[in-house]
Formats: structure tokens, sequence, C-alpha cells
């Protein structure tokens, strides 16, 4: 066992609050997967019971407040549901990089399309609307020429029909920030 694969696991369990559960469970199972050996697997049960499961939380905290400041109509439209939405979807997704605020938040937008979609067809505008910011993530964050399509796009609940739009994205390699244009059928 090398110490490169303690740290990986270690690094996974700080992030994933269901593999550290069942890290607990079944130390030598887990810490096997990783590389590491049942004895220091199990001490490493011991200690990080304690240690990680609070750490692990005040990291998906801390991503959950870029996501708030990253999506913010989302996050107005979604309410209260927005944090446990996104408690739900940490565990399954662990951005890596320099601008892994962006690349978490994009994905949360996703999986926020996929699962209202499947809740209620009320909310798939909520959907859109969180795809819409991620583009919009997407378009700052590198130089790009974007369109997309959107069905059922509203900026507020209070929009009674639902609008196809179109929106394009335009950023140089050295500009700050990117141009937008949006275009609504009726």
């Amino acid at each position: 066992m090398s110490l490169a694969d303690t740290q990986r696991l270690i690094a996974r369990l700080a992030t994933d609050i269901e593999l550290h559960k069942e890290f607990i469970a079944n130390p030598a199972g887990v810490g096997a997967d990783y590389g590491v050996q049942a004895e220091e697997a199990r001490a490493l049960a011991q200690e990080t019971a304690v240690l990680l499961e609070p750490f692990a939380r005040s990291l998906i905290g801390k991503r959950l407040n870029e996501a708030r400041k990253l999506l913010p109509r989302t996050r107005a439209a979604l309410g209260g549901r927005f944090d446990s939405l996104f408690r739900a979807f940490a565990p399954t997704n662990a951005p890596q990089g320099v601008k892994k605020h962006v690349q978490d938040s994009t994905a949360f937008a996703e999986y926020l399309e996929v699962k209202l979609q499947a809740e209620d067809k009320a909310l798939v505008w909520i959907g859109s609307l969180a795809r819409f910011e991620a583009c919009w993530l997407t378009a700052n964050s590198r130089p790009c020429l974007m369109i997309r399509r959107f069905h059922s796009l509203r900026f507020e609940a209070t929009q009674t029909a639902p609008r196809w739009t179109f929106a394009l994205w335009l950023r140089a390699p050295r500009r700050a920030s990117a141009l937008h244009y949006r275009f609504s059928i009726r």
C-alpha cells in the first residue's frame, strides 16, 4: 500500500458522504478498492468516523454557497428546495480543476433539468432556467460561440405562457465577459 492510495481514499471520503458511510460499515472492502490494506483501513475508519463527516459537510456547504452565487435565478425560483436538491446532488459529483465551482454549478443545473422534468411538468421552466444560467457560466469561462434553444424558459414564476427562446453567447479570447443575445418566440 502506498501513501498516494491512502491520500486518494481520504480525499474521496472527505467529499463523498455515502462512500464515507459505506467505509465506516466495511473499511476492509472499501479500502481494498482503493489499494489500502485491511488493517490500515480499519484504523483509518476509526479516525475518520469522528473527523471526516463534519469536514465533508463543510465542503458541501462551501460548494452550496458557490452554487447559490452562480445560479441566482434558479435559487430564487426554487426557494428553499435549492439547498436540499443541491445536498442530494453533491455526493454524485466531484468537480476537479481550477474552475471547479463553475463545473459543479453547471453539473447541478443539468441534474436539476432532468430531476425537475421527471418530478413535475410544472417545474420544467426551472430546469430550463438552470440550463440557461449554466450556459451563461460556460460562456463566461472560456472563449466560445454558443447558440442554445430553450423551451418553457421563464425568468419569473408569474410569467404565464411558456416561450421558445433562443440565446446566443459570444466571447472572444481576450474579452472579459461574453456578449449575450436572447430571442423569444410567443
